[in-house]
């Protein structure tokens, strides 16, 4: 996660939180400290193998940037014959950027006359159904079509079954979850695809997305961006402004995702509380995976209690062997509190409600 969240108390912000795995970093405007992730907290951490996880951070400013009515008049105004009349397929998974594109997008056909239908992929066995749930309500609110499609189930859980949960340098998910995507498109015979990745949440995307804002632009042949080049703050209030922060942003986590997703940190997987569809499933592939390529390294219980399965066996080998002791903490509460913080902000900014969903400590320092 390169992208920092603000964290706001007593509504001033006073620091920033981001997850690097499997560390939590707070910033405080002049240096960073790092936290060691461990079950329900994490300990201050002085070790090299930081240096494997880190990236560049990107500070995001304390204030929205973007006009927002302003920039969908340009976008109507330079792309709107183009668009008219056509149809746009909105990528939706009811995270933060996908949400704030599909309620911009919304409001965009108030000047442009297009069909908009938002498409949502849903992962079986790794994902959990809520979320199917957020999607659909999100839609309703907005008035726009929804088609929630499913990643093909039988090979998924032949993937599962041959190859053991995705991990980091072999997602095989993505594959499957582009196919079906693919696959909407054609259904819904789309002109246009709208995308919702933003430049500053990593540094792969700001190396591909750093062109599009070279050229100033939001249309790129059938593929519309209009929040590419966004800060978190211009997304949280979007969304907060429309009452649809997702469940798990409330949650203290900071993304919506797989909960299986091998990205995901470990603090993140112990804060979310959904269960996908068969638990039992995800634990019997978990146990042989871990029986054929990691037990000659790992114990069982460390392997599954700190969700090893996402790295290599020679990477959760590594991390398994750091075990900081001592020195600063902070806990599993304190950093819901650090992440949910922004979306209480945003939240009571926006629409004068704290909750914005429907109605419904010093460790290690280094140069930030």
């Amino acid at each position: 996660m390169r992208e920092r969240y603000p964290v706001y108390r007593s509504g001033e912000a006073c620091c920033y939180v981001r997850t690097i795995p499997d560390f939590l970093e707070t910033y405080d405007g002049r240096a960073s400290k790092y936290y060691f992730w461990r079950g329900r907290e994490g300990r201050g951490y002085r070790g090299p193998l930081l240096k494997t996880f880190w990236e560049a951070p990107h500070t995001p400013p304390l204030v929205p940037r973007v006009d927002v009515e302003g920039r969908l008049s340009v976008v109507a105004e330079r792309y709107g014959e183009r668009l008219r009349g056509k149809t746009v397929m909105a990528d939706f998974s009811g995270g933060k950027d996908s949400t704030a594109s599909l309620v911009l997008l919304s409001r965009l056909r108030r000047l442009v006359d297009f069909k908009l239908v938002a498409v949502y992929v849903h992962m079986p066995y790794l994902e959990p159904p809520s979320n199917i749930d957020f999607v659909e309500r999100a839609a309703e609110r907005l008035g726009v079509e929804l088609l929630v499609v499913e990643a093909d189930r039988r090979r998924l859980l032949y993937y599962l079954e041959t190859r053991g949960l995705p991990h980091r340098g072999s997602r095989w998910c993505t594959y499957l979850k582009t196919r079906a995507l693919r696959a909407a498109k054609k259904a819904v015979e789309a002109d246009y695809e709208a995308k919702a990745e933003r430049m500053n949440e990593a540094g792969k995307r700001m190396r591909r997305l750093g062109e599009m804002k070279r050229k100033d632009t939001f249309l790129e042949g059938p593929t519309l961006n209009i929040v590419y080049d966004m800060e978190v703050l211009d997304v949280a209030g979007i969304v907060a402004s429309e009452g649809l922060v997702h469940p798990d942003y409330l949650d203290g986590v900071p993304r919506v995702s797989c909960k299986y997703c091998p990205y995901r940190s470990l603090y993140e997987l112990y804060a979310h509380r959904t269960e996908v569809e068969d638990e039992g499933l995800i634990l019997d592939v978990a146990r042989r995976e871990w029986w054929r390529l990691y037990s000659p390294r790992l114990e069982w219980d460390a392997f599954w209690g700190r969700h090893l399965w996402r790295f290599t066996p020679s990477l959760a080998t590594m991390i398994a062997r750091e075990d900081p002791e001592g020195g600063d903490m902070v806990g599993l509460d304190e950093a819901r509190e650090m992440f949910r913080s922004m979306w209480l902000h945003a939240g009571l900014y926006s629409t004068g409600k704290p909750d914005g969903i429907f109605s419904g400590a010093p460790a290690t320092t280094r140069d930030g």
